[in-house]
């Protein structure tokens, strides 16, 4: 199974654990999910760190999952993984948090092609095998 980098705002934290830990309870292997204290280490340091940050967990994963809540799609951030996970052809898909679907704030992943689900702890296996297959393809 692929290894995944979880992108999101940290104004969403808390609806972003829930998907982190229910990786955990569903085997999802080694989810890479940066804690807030590594994450607001690197940003005292400096975009440049945080750049860092993000390359070194983008070079670790396969797919780059992203945890749209009501700040992600604003998110410097998550536009530079997005941005970076595409360069590398890596797997990408979006996922409305639990509770905070709202229309249009997926539109930024969709306009790159990107699918977006709803959550549902379920689906997580056959979207990320999607996602694998999609980049596979467009690498070929």
């Amino acid at each position: 199974m692929a290894r995944i980098y979880l992108s999101f705002s940290y104004a969403d934290f808390t609806s972003a654990s829930i998907v982190y830990n229910s990786c955990k309870v569903n085997r999802i292997p080694s989810p890479i999910f940066l804690e807030q204290a590594v994450w607001n280490g690197s940003r005292k340091k400096g975009d440049g760190a945080t750049k860092e940050l993000i390359d070194r967990a983008l070079s670790h994963a396969d797919i780059t999952v992203f945890l749209i809540g009501r700040n992600t799609y604003v998110d410097t951030w998550c536009a530079y993984a997005l941005r970076k996970s595409i360069e590398a052809q890596k797997g990408v898909f979006g996922i409305h948090l639990p509770n905070q679907m709202q229309p249009g704030k997926a539109d930024w992943l969709l306009n790159k092609g990107a699918l977006v689900y709803e959550w549902d702890s379920a689906g997580l296996r056959g979207w990320m095998l999607a996602a694998i297959q999609k980049s596979l393809t467009k690498a070929s």
